[in-house]
């Protein structure tokens, strides 16, 4: 398993949506949300070219997304998030998985990283 590297940008940006998610759903709903995003983060670790990674146009060549719902099925049902909406923008080589951004699906994903 490739060791795991978040930035701070991907800390921070972590640390709002579960800010958000409480104030919106309650803290046990971001509890959920927070074990999702760390499922997430280590089935990249343990394979970063796993079904779901892909890349998009207008970003640059060595970042890959993860929708984090690719991970939905690593947690317990009674912990499943119901439609999580963000994505996990990393780079990787064979060492390492570096976690850049958590962002929402609905953003400028291109203007975010490009």
């Amino acid at each position: 398993m490739r060791r795991l590297d978040v930035s701070s940008q991907a800390d921070v940006e972590a640390e709002e949506i579960f800010h958000q998610s409480t104030r919106a759903f309650g803290e046990a709903a971001a509890e959920r949300y927070r074990r999702l995003v760390q499922a997430a983060y280590r089935d990249l670790a343990e394979n970063p070219t796993r079904p779901g990674v892909g890349t998009q146009p207008g970003i640059p060549a060595d970042i890959r997304l993860y929708p984090i719902r690719h991970s939905r099925s690593r947690v317990p049902p009674e912990d499943r998030v119901g439609q999580p909406r963000h994505v996990i923008a990393f780079r990787f080589d064979d060492a390492k998985v570096e976690i850049v951004h958590l962002l929402h699906d609905g953003m400028d994903l291109p203007g975010r990283l490009g």
